[in-house]
């Protein structure tokens, strides 16, 4: 078939584009922002459905944080490990 003609369903079905902002901020400035994200989030929209953008990113960020999580768990299990007395041997808490 045409590729033209191939509707990519995105897994990314939400999300949202946030700023923060102070209680006391100029009414302009967040009418601003808000228009801003807005437009933001129809951008990302469109580039998800063109080419899964965020489903993409996301996926990367999650292994990212796996990775993190296995070397912190492993640099946990190294900070365990003591030596055992004049023999030199290694030994687990």
């Amino acid at each position: 078939t045409d590729k033209t003609q191939l509707k990519v369903t995105p897994t990314t079905i939400l999300f949202n584009v946030v700023f923060a902002l102070r209680a006391n901020d100029d009414p302009s400035v967040i009418n601003c922002l808000h228009t801003l994200s807005r437009r933001i989030a129809m951008v990302l929209q469109h580039e998800e459905c063109r080419c899964q953008y965020l489903t993409r990113e996301s996926k990367m960020i999650l292994a990212l944080q796996d990775e993190v999580s296995a070397v912190a768990d492993a640099n946990e299990a190294c900070a365990r490990l003591v030596w055992c007395g004049s023999t030199s041997t290694v030994g687990w808490k």
